[in-house]
């Protein structure tokens, strides 16, 4: 299967209030509720056009409650329960970063290795699926997942980069992918020096 991920839209993304327009006209047409959670996709084409996909009366999945929980401190699910319940609502946090997720695609055979942690300070929340030993299917589902990872950045484009970064770390040719970084890495500080040095570095 193929990796799954997503990254939150900011306030400042030029589709961001023509989406929140075409939500508002579905809002209209559901039965009125005081409590209503809901789920709307959307496709969006090159040239920005909307197009409606569909849309419930539920919280996102998969990533999107934790999501939110990491990026804004609120968690939706639990939210959603409190407020059915009369209990005061957590409020939403402003951020000055933002943020996504990533699934990693399962592969049918026996897991001999998973990495234990993420190296990278952009990803939040590690959550592992299976262990080693495990022996797991190909995805069946567009959910189904070998791990999750929640990652921040300070935009849109660096949460994609990071997210890039991310999953090639469970690539198969990982470790040359970071001997590969790790070498542009030095190239790219051999320069700040030598413009310090006035080119006398080695």
């Amino acid at each position: 299967g193929k990796s799954l991920g997503s990254v939150l839209i900011n306030e400042d993304n030029p589709i961001f209030e023509d989406l929140k327009k075409e939500i508002i006209k579905l809002l209209k047409i559901f039965p009125e509720s005081a409590i209503l959670p809901f789920h709307a996709e959307f496709f969006i084409t090159r040239s920005q056009e909307i197009y409606f996909c569909e849309v419930a009366s539920r919280i996102g999945g998969p990533g999107i409650n934790d999501t939110n929980r990491l990026i804004y401190g609120v968690d939706l699910m639990k939210s959603w329960g409190r407020l059915q319940n009369d209990y005061k609502n957590e409020l939403l946090k402003k951020n000055a970063i933002t943020g996504g997720w990533l699934l990693i695609p399962p592969i049918h055979g026996r897991v001999e290795t998973i990495p234990k942690d993420i190296p990278f300070d952009w990803v939040l929340e590690y959550q592992k699926h299976f262990k080693v030993g495990d022996n797991i299917n190909i995805a069946k589902h567009s959910a189904d997942s070998l791990a999750t990872l929640y990652i921040k950045g300070d935009s849109e484009e660096d949460v994609i980069e990071n997210i890039v970064t991310t999953f090639n770390m469970f690539d198969p040719d990982a470790k040359q992918y970071f001997k590969d970084m790790n070498e542009q890495l030095l190239r790219n500080a051999l320069k700040i020096l030598k413009r310090f040095k006035k080119n006398n570095a080695t």
